[in-house]
């Protein structure tokens, strides 16, 4: 008997999949047809990669291809909302290397874990990591999904900040609460993204104290202190940056001492 499963696969969750694989198994199912939906957030041919992804350790599923079958299923999409929003581990297995590499649901992703002008400040963040990555000769997609995801902690509130440091990273709890999303959002995005790109992860935990030696933590330390939407002119540092990016970030370093001496507490 051949049955045929419908998903959004928006994208595909380990839920789903258990859900037919049980459903195989219960009703003795000697082949699974996955179909598509149509319509989703992201297109179809990247969805049929997920799902590629996510039947290829299972011999009896296969993607539909118009196949005669003997029922047609519907799986409902469980979990796939929270999964866009940041949940990577509730996504199939065999897909979340997938979605970090291409930057999936990262629209999402800041729109569900910023306010509104944070999320704005991310967007501005990621496009100019991009331009200094494509000046210096480097990857310009990997720096954009840097600047997207740098803030998504800087929402949460000190007591949850306070709770995961004192497990996690207790020395930074000397610092000031406002920093604090640079050494959270590491640990979040390890957890729930299942990110595992070392040079963002750690360009992020270094990205407001500037105190990050390689191209990217320089790269997300001038970007996110000289991003479009800051509402001040930064455009002699961002030329500097194209050049330099050791002498960027060294001068807006300094002009951030200047700034925090004038604005103490206030780190952004």
């Amino acid at each position: 008997m051949i049955a045929v499963f419908t998903l959004n696969a928006d994208p595909i969750t380990q839920a789903e999949l258990q859900a037919v694989l049980a459903c195989m198994k219960e009703k003795h199912f000697s082949c699974g047809m996955i179909r598509i939906a149509e319509e989703g957030i992201l297109s179809k041919e990247q969805r049929i990669k997920l799902v590629q992804l996510a039947i290829r350790p299972y011999r009896k599923l296969k993607l539909s291809e118009g196949t005669p079958c003997d029922e047609i299923i519907a799986i409902d999409p469980v979990n796939e909302p929270e999964a866009r929003a940041g949940a990577f581990n509730l996504a199939a297995r065999g897909t979340r290397q997938y979605l970090n590499d291409h930057g999936c649901y990262y629209e999402e992703i800041v729109t569900a874990s910023c306010k509104p002008h944070r999320a704005a400040h991310s967007r501005s963040t990621a496009d100019l990591c991009r331009e200094l990555a494509l000046a210096h000769h480097l990857n310009g997609e990997r720096a954009w999904r840097m600047g997207m995801l740098h803030d998504v902690t800087k929402i949460k509130e000190d007591d949850w900040g306070r709770s995961l440091l004192s497990v996690y990273d207790p020395d930074k709890l000397s610092m000031s609460p406002k920093i604090w999303h640079s050494f959270t959002a590491p640990l979040v995005l390890k957890q729930n993204l299942c990110l595992k790109d070392t040079g963002i992860l750690h360009a992020i935990y270094h990205h407001t104290l500037g105190d990050g030696n390689s191209d990217l933590d320089r790269i997300l330390y001038i970007a996110d202190k000289c991003e479009r939407t800051r509402g001040y002119d930064t455009e002699a540092e961002i030329k500097l940056a194209k050049q330099n990016l050791k002498e960027a970030a060294l001068l807006v370093k300094t002009e951030q001492r200047t700034y925090l001496k004038e604005k103490e507490g206030i780190h952004a």
